[in-house]
C-alpha cells in the first residue's frame, strides 16, 4: 500500500464528507441526508488516530504529551480564528440576548463540551438551530472527548498485552448498545449528542486498522461507495438519528478505507484533485460555513435563499485563507512555546466569553438594539409553573401557577398552553392583595371532560395522551372540591381539534360544543361562572429574527396574523355556545384593536413565538377578559 496514494484517498473521502455536510446545510431540501458526512468524519478520525497511536506504541515511540501537543497545533489555530471572528461579528450585529447565547456557545466550542451544552437545548435539526452560529461544534466536542479517553485506553491495552481486536469490539458493542437504548426509548437528543452513544462510530474506524482482507479489497471500494450513495436515499428521518440506521454510512466508510488504493474508483473518484483539495481544507470548511449561514439568516432571512451558492463560495474562500495562512503555518511551526501560547489564547478568549455570558452580553459598551431590548423581557416566559402552586395543589400538571392571594383564589384558568399564556395578563388587572388566580393545565390538552378518544398529543396510549385524560379529571375535581372559585376561564387552541379526536368539521364542532356546555353546566351547578375563550393569533414570522433591527420592517415580519384561520369553525362554535356560556374570540378582538401583526404601534411584541402571547399580548387580552367576568 502506498502511503501517499492512501492519504490521497482519505483526503478525497474527507472531501466527500464535507460536501455532504455543505450541501445539506445550504440546500437541505435537495440533500436531506447530507448530515451523514459527520459519520464519515468520525470513522476517519477513529481510524487515523488509532493507527498513529498503535504504530508509535509498537515502535516504543509514543509519548502522550507529544500526542496532545500535535493535537493542539492541529486544532486550536483554526478553532480560535473561527470562534474569534464569530464572537466579533456577534458583538456588532447581535442583540444582547442573542450575544449572551453566543457567548455561552463560544465557551462550549473553546473547551470542547458543545455537545453537552446543546444536549439541554434545541435539537440539531430544530428550527432554532438557525440561531446558533456555533452549533456545529457539537461534533468536535465528541471527537475531542474521544481523543482525551482513547489514547489512555490504547496505552492500557498495549501495556497489559490485551487482545486489541477483542477489546475494541467490546467497546464498540457497549457504545452501540447504549445508542440503541436511547434510540428505542425515544431519547433522540441524548442519542445524538452523548459522546458514549457515538464512540462506536470512531471505534469502528479504530478496528479497521487491525483488519486485513486482501482478496476482497478491489470490490470493497465499489460496494462501499454504493452503500454510501444508497444511504443518502435510505436515511430520511433526521430527527431519529443515529440509531441503527447510522450503521450504513459507517460501514460504507470502513469499506472504502479498507479498499485497494489503486482501484478505479479510488483513483478516479476519491483521488480526484478537487475532492482531495476539498478534503485538505475540510476542517476549516466545516468550521466556517455554519456561522456564515446563521449570520446571513439572522441579518435577513428573506434574502438568504437567493444567496446560497455565493455563500458556499465564500465558505471555500474563507476556509482556504485560514488553511494556508493560519492553520498550516502554525501546525508545522517549530517554535517551541507555540502550544502553550495557543492554550493561553484559548483560555483568554474563554474568559472573555464567560464574562460576556455572566454580564448578559454587555461588554465594552456593546451596541444595543432598542427593539430587542424592550422586547426581550416580553418573550422570556416565566409563568409556566411555580413551586408554591405544586405544593399548594399537589397536582403534577405542566402548568401550575398561582398569582396573588392563595387563600382567596376566585379565578381559575384551565386548558392548554394557549390558556396558560393568559395568566399574567389577567393577573395584571386583578386586585391580587385581596384575591388570587390559579392557572392549571397541560400542553395540547384542552381540559374538557369527555375527550377520551385521542386526547393529548400523540394519542391516548402516549404519555401525553394519558396525562391529558387523567389531569382533566384531577383538575376539575380539584376546582370543585377544594377551592371556592367564582369563575373558570377555559382556553384552548382550536387548531388542535384533531389531536383530541374531534374532526375539523361541523360534526366535530357540534360534539365539542356539547362537551363544553356539559362542563360549563357542571361548574354552574357549583355556582361557578364559565368563560370560554379561543382564537389565539398565528404567525409564520420568526419572533427572534424579527427583533433584529434589520428585519423588523421587512415583509417577513410585517405579515399579517393568521387571524381568520378556520374562521368558520370559530363562528360555528361561538354560535353553539353563546346562549349557554360566555365566549370570547381573541382573534376578532385583536382585529377590532387594529392589531394585525407581531408588533403593535409602540413596537412591543404581541407574540413570543408563532402562537403564544408575550406578556404585552397577554395583558391586552387579559384586560378584556377581566371586563367579561366582572
Amino acid at each position: 500500500m502506498s502511503s501517499i496514494q492512501h492519504k490521497l484517498k482519505i483526503d478525497g473521502l474527507r472531501g466527500v464528507a464535507i460536501l455532504f455536510v455543505l450541501i445539506f446545510h445550504f440546500f437541505p431540501e435537495k440533500f436531506p441526508a447530507g448530515f451523514i458526512g459527520v459519520d464519515i468524519f468520525f470513522v476517519i478520525s477513529g481510524f487515523f488516530m488509532t493507527k498513529i497511536i498503535f504504530t508509535d506504541l509498537d515502535q516504543h515511540d509514543f509519548q502522550l504529551v507529544n500526542f496532545y501537543h500535535r493535537r493542539i497545533k492541529r486544532l486550536i489555530p483554526s478553532i480560535l480564528t473561527v470562534v474569534t471572528l464569530t464572537f466579533l461579528v456577534g458583538y456588532f450585529f447581535l442583540g444582547s440576548h442573542a450575544f449572551t447565547e453566543l457567548s455561552k456557545e463560544s465557551l462550549g466550542s473553546l473547551f470542547f463540551y458543545s455537545n453537552i451544552l446543546f444536549l439541554k437545548e434545541a435539537g440539531y435539526f430544530d428550527q432554532h438551530s438557525l440561531y446558533k452560529p456555533l452549533l456545529h461544534f457539537w461534533s468536535l466536542g465528541i471527537e475531542e472527548q474521544f481523543y482525551f479517553i482513547w489514547p489512555l485506553l490504547l496505552i492500557w491495552i498495549f501495556k497489559n498485552k490485551v487482545n486489541r481486536l477483542y477489546f475494541l469490539i467490546i467497546i464498540i458493542t457497549f457504545s452501540f448498545s447504549l445508542n440503541l437504548f436511547y434510540f428505542l426509548s425515544g431519547n433522540y437528543n441524548i442519542d445524538f449528542y452523548l459522546p458514549f452513544t457515538r464512540f462506536w462510530e470512531l471505534g469502528i474506524g479504530a478496528v479497521i486498522t487491525l483488519v486485513n482482507i486482501k482478496p476482497l479489497k478491489i470490490s470493497l471500494s465499489y460496494f462501499g461507495t454504493l452503500l454510501l450513495i444508497l444511504s443518502l436515499f435510505i436515511i430520511k428521518d433526521s430527527s431519529q438519528y443515529p440509531g441503527y440506521i447510522a450503521l450504513i454510512p459507517v460501514f460504507a466508510t470502513s469499506l472504502i478505507i479498507l479498499a485497494d488504493d489503486y482501484s478505479i474508483i479510488s483513483t478516479y473518484l476519491y483521488s480526484n484533485r478537487f475532492l482531495v483539495w476539498t478534503g485538505k481544507i475540510s476542517f476549516n470548511l466545516y468550521l466556517v460555513h455554519w456561522p456564515i449561514i446563521v449570520f446571513f439568516f439572522l441579518f435577513n432571512a428573506e434574502v438568504i435563499k437567493h444567496l446560497r451558492f455565493p455563500l458556499l463560495v465564500l465558505s471555500y474562500l474563507l476556509a482556504s485563507l485560514i488553511h494556508y495562512f493560519i492553520e498550516n503555518p502554525l501546525r508545522y511551526s517549530t517554535y517551541k512555546p507555540l502550544a502553550p501560547l495557543l492554550i493561553f489564547a484559548n483560555i483568554a478568549l474563554g474568559l472573555l466569553a464567560g464574562f460576556s455570558y455572566m454580564n448578559h452580553g454587555q461588554i465594552f459598551n456593546k451596541p444595543v438594539s432598542l427593539i430587542e431590548e424592550k422586547n426581550i423581557q416580553q418573550i422570556t416566559w416565566n409563568d409556566t409553573s411555580d413551586d408554591l402552586c405544586k405544593k399548594f395543589t399537589s397536582l403534577n400538571t405542566t402548568f401550575c401557577k398561582i398569582y396573588g392571594n392563595k387563600n382567596n383564589i376566585t379565578v381559575a384558568i384551565i386548558g392548554d398552553s394557549t390558556a396558560n399564556h393568559l395568566g399574567p395578563g389577567i393577573a395584571k388587572y386583578m386586585d391580587l392583595n385581596k384575591e388570587g388566580l390559579i392557572n392549571l393545565g397541560d400542553g395540547t390538552c384542552p381540559i374538557i371532560l369527555g375527550l377520551k378518544e385521542n386526547s393529548g398529543w400523540g394519542g391516548p396510549r402516549s404519555k401525553e395522551g394519558k396525562n391529558c385524560v387523567q389531569d382533566t379529571s384531577l383538575i376539575i375535581n380539584y376546582l370543585l372540591s377544594t377551592l371556592q372559585i367564582k369563575t373558570v376561564i377555559l382556553g384552548f387552541w382550536l387548531h388542535e381539534m384533531d389531536f383530541w379526536g374531534v374532526n375539523k368539521d361541523e360534526v366535530g364542532v357540534a360534539r365539542l360544543s356539547t362537551l363544553i356546555i356539559n362542563e360549563a353546566n357542571l361548574f354552574h351547578r357549583h355556582n361557578i361562572k364559565t368563560v370560554v375563550t379561543f382564537g389565539s393569533p398565528y404567525t409564520n414570522a420568526d419572533i427572534i429574527i424579527c427583533m433584529r433591527p434589520t428585519m423588523s420592517e421587512t415583509s417577513f415580519c410585517k405579515n399579517k396574523f393568521y387571524l381568520i384561520y378556520e374562521d368558520n369553525l370559530f363562528n360555528s362554535l361561538q354560535r353553539k355556545l353563546e346562549n349557554q356560556v360566555i365566549t370570547f374570540n381573541q382573534a376578532q378582538y385583536l382585529e377590532k384593536l387594529n392589531i394585525n401583526y407581531i408588533y403593535d404601534s409602540s413596537d412591543l411584541l404581541i407574540l413570543r413565538d408563532d402562537h403564544h402571547y408575550s406578556y404585552h399580548g397577554s395583558a391586552l387580552i387579559g384586560e378584556k377578559l377581566i371586563q367579561l367576568i366582572k
